[in-house]
């Protein structure tokens, strides 16, 4: 699996976070102000932002996940994590770096994020998994 592969696999950033969201909210969305469960009325691609159609709220669907604040596009987010799963041994910064075409600063902090929200929480891996390799064929070695 390569970069090249995943942008294939969701051609722009909404693409992925739509995934995201199927995934991990079931397509619903809960408004952290009225609390309501909303329907999407706008997506800001500058700060990955949905505002609630009721309240006119502005949130971001990764407030409290390794994506939050993050600048970097939810693609790249999907091929570390990705590489992460599916290395037979330890992946560095460095070949992190090298496989997603971040800085090195980036790729650390990615990879250690990762790693902290992989040992933190058991069913992390499950989800990553049905969130980045649901119809992705891998070959096995």
């Amino acid at each position: 699996m390569t970069l090249r592969e995943i942008e294939n696999i969701f051609p722009k950033e909404k693409d992925a976070i739509e995934r995201y969201i199927h995934i991990k909210h079931h397509d619903v969305l809960l408004c952290p102000k009225c609390d309501k469960i909303i329907k999407i009325s706008s997506y800001n691609k500058g700060s990955k932002a949905y505002q609630c159609k009721k309240c006119d709220k502005m949130f971001s669907v990764f407030s409290g996940t390794i994506f939050e604040k993050s600048s970097t596009d939810i693609r790249i987010w999907f091929f570390a994590i990705y590489l992460i799963l599916n290395e037979q041994k330890r992946i560095t910064a460095r070949q992190l770096q090298r496989d997603t075409r971040v800085s090195y600063k980036c790729a650390w902090r990615m990879l250690k994020l990762i790693r902290l929200s992989l040992e933190n929480d058991e069913s992390a891996a499950k989800c990553w998994r049905e969130i980045i390799c649901e119809n992705i064929n891998v070959k096995e070695a």
